[in-house]
């Protein structure tokens, strides 16, 4: 051994400074390896947040032609229950979803309306349902987009 060390000391290179040094780098090493991690999530959160305003904008976009059918009152206005039921679905499979925007998604609470003149009833009802529905998808883009 080594000169002044008797074989029940601790070993020289365990001194406290160097303790001490190898306890900050653990830390150091920690800190990166739980960032990298919360990256790693927040960029598949990201991800799957865009994905889910993906298939809102496509269901949005397939109510377009829906809203301007709705001004022809030469066509019987086109029943829209099956793509409510579609969109619906979709809102209560999406894990990120579900009932909260279901409920929103269902209520006309707090938008604001603007009906052509003269519309014949039935396309103003249709053109109000569709108004409401669009308004609430396009909260929803926006809340994933931000969010």
């Amino acid at each position: 051994m080594w000169a002044g060390i008797q074989s029940g000391d601790v070993s020289p290179f365990l001194t406290v400074p160097v303790v001490v040094f190898l306890l900050g780098v653990a830390q150091v090493i920690y800190a990166l390896i739980h960032e990298r991690n919360e990256l790693k999530t927040n960029l598949e959160d990201r991800e799957l947040r865009t994905g889910i305003a993906r298939q809102l904008a496509r269901f949005l976009y397939e109510s377009d032609d829906k809203k301007l059918q709705s001004l022809d009152e030469l066509r019987p206005p086109e029943l829209i229950a099956d793509f409510d039921r579609r969109v619906e679905a979709y809102l209560m499979e999406e894990p990120r979803l579900g009932t909260d925007y279901l409920a929103r998604y269902r209520s006309g609470a707090g938008i604001q309306i603007t009906i052509p003149r003269n519309m014949a009833p039935l396309h103003e009802r249709q053109w109000c349902h569709l108004h409401t529905k669009r308004a609430r998808l396009t909260e929803f883009i926006k809340e994933l987009r931000v969010g």
